[in-house]
């Protein structure tokens, strides 16, 4: 196997680093890869052979490493951008184990890549029969498991386990400068140093939250220029003209925080919940029923491959339940809901993580307000067990009002006041899909008839942070 220099000014030690690099990769998973080619960007014949859109080319043209299968004209190789995957590391860290670390990953996670299109899998054979029908996201998964192992197997070694401490550090310190940024609505610093951030280490949820949410005001910014913005005040009529253009509009963009899908569960499977919960009498308060994920018929509905499946599109990714709660609301048990956001999440145990604040204890589990990073990893579906109009209190939104982060009393009546929101009426069966930061509100009944909601709570994870877990309620 040829390792062959493209790049126009390499430091004198990446050679080496590259090959400290393969040395913790099992030389068996290399046979086949005929040459590792360093390079500044993607070569001209590489985005010629991609064959694919130029949304698909910009998004490759980010990437540290890429992998090329066999064709007529070459052999297997693997691409490492190297000023991609070392981008503002300092020189002096050119003398640590940094750089090995940084290009293992990397060169690990294209070989995983290699061993998939030889072989098939990368792990067992086996491996292939599990999610066929979306292969390609559990075959990254299985790279990243992959290139996990070889830098795990690193870290076993001291001089390695440093570097890695270095690059933690670092990621922190870049995520840190960002955020400062990203207060001072300096976006295009924010991102900048959010990316480098995630170049280091690609878990750092600061930095993650950080540039999509500069990333976000970037865009808006550029769009505030190409036009002017149309402020939207007023009542649900002022939103939009009619229930048929909501949902022709509101309902097929996420990025509105929420979206409406009817008849997602059987009319008669709604009276068998119904049923359940009128005979759960201690778990009862004035406005419903919470903590019922101990309930089975519930911990099973929550689990139902139907909602599993609403959850996982808005997630991205995994999704799993972890708190259900019922809201019963009629003439006779009648209340008014103002404006807010669900900011608290059931934790497992306390910690001490800066920005969970307002810790609470009922019935036995910790609550406490969670930081906008963790907010945004959840979703609720908001089951109707009856029918939700305008009579019997619907829920009221204020459309991509998630995207504003946690906000404050005075800032949230500012947001509501400025854009208006928009009433959900759902059917029997139907599930409203909301982001817990989605300003919502609701009036109190105006007639006898129940509008009986349950609202189930969906993570992409149960374990937020090493030592952030979710309690399943």
């Amino acid at each position: 196997m040829i390792i062959k220099n493209e790049c126009s000014n390499l430091h004198k030690r990446i050679m080496r680093h590259v090959q400290h690099g393969l040395d913790w990769i099992n030389p068996h998973d290399l046979v086949g890869v005929e040459r590792i080619r360093l390079v500044d960007k993607l070569p001209e014949e590489v985005i010629l052979d991609l064959k694919v859109s130029k949304a698909s080319i910009i998004r490759a043209s980010h990437f540290a490493g890429l992998y090329r299968r066999k064709n007529d004209k070459y052999e297997p190789q693997i691409l490492l951008r190297i000023p991609l995957i070392l981008e503002d590391i300092h020189p002096w860290l050119m003398h640590t184990t940094v750089p090995t670390l940084l290009i293992a990953r990397v060169l690990a996670h294209e070989v995983g890549h290699h061993l998939v299109k030889q072989r098939g899998y990368v792990f067992e054979p086996t491996e292939r029969k599990y999610r066929l029908d979306k292969w390609d996201e559990y075959e990254e998964e299985m790279v990243d498991r992959y290139a996990f192992e070889v830098v795990r197997r690193m870290k076993a070694k001291w001089k390695y386990k440093f570097g890695d401490s270095l690059i933690d550090f670092l990621s922190d310190w870049y995520a840190e400068k960002a955020r400062l940024h990203y207060k001072n609505t300096r976006y295009k610093l924010a991102e900048r140093f959010s990316r480098k951030a995630l170049v280091l280490n690609s878990d750092n949820e600061q930095a993650y939250l950080c540039y999509w949410n500069a990333k976000k005001n970037l865009e808006e910014e550029k769009a505030a220029k190409r036009k002017s913005v149309v402020k939207t005040k007023g009542s649900y009529e002022q939103f939009v003209s009619s229930r048929k253009d909501f949902i022709k509009t509101e309902n097929t963009h996420t990025n509105s925080g929420f979206r409406i899908i009817e008849n997602v569960i059987l009319h008669n499977e709604c009276e068998g919940i119904i049923q359940t919960l009128a005979n759960l009498k201690n778990k009862h308060t004035r406005a419903g029923a919470r903590h019922l994920m101990s309930v089975p018929l519930i911990a099973d509905l929550a689990n139902d491959e139907r909602l599993l499946a609403i959850a996982r599109q808005e997630l991205g990714k995994e999704a799993f339940p972890f708190r259900a709660t019922l809201f019963a609301k009629s003439g006779k048990a009648n209340w008014l809901v103002v404006w807010h956001q669900d900011t608290a999440l059931p934790l497992r145990f306390h910690h001490e993580e800066t920005g969970w604040t307002s810790w609470s204890k009922k019935e036995n589990i910790w609550y406490a307000r969670a930081r906008d990073w963790a907010l945004s990893r959840v979703v609720a579906l908001r089951l109707h067990l009856d029918p939700s109009t305008e009579e019997n209190g619907s829920l009221r939104v204020v459309s991509s009002s998630h995207t504003l982060g946690v906000l404050e009393d005075d800032e949230i009546k500012r947001v509501v006041n400025t854009r208006g929101f928009v009433e959900c009426h759902v059917g029997k069966g139907g599930v409203l899909v909301m982001r817990p930061l989605l300003l919502h509100a609701s009036s109190k009944a105006k007639t006898d008839v129940p509008r009986r909601v349950l609202h189930i709570e969906y993570a992409d994870s149960l374990r937020l942070a090493p030592n952030i877990e979710l309690a399943v309620v």
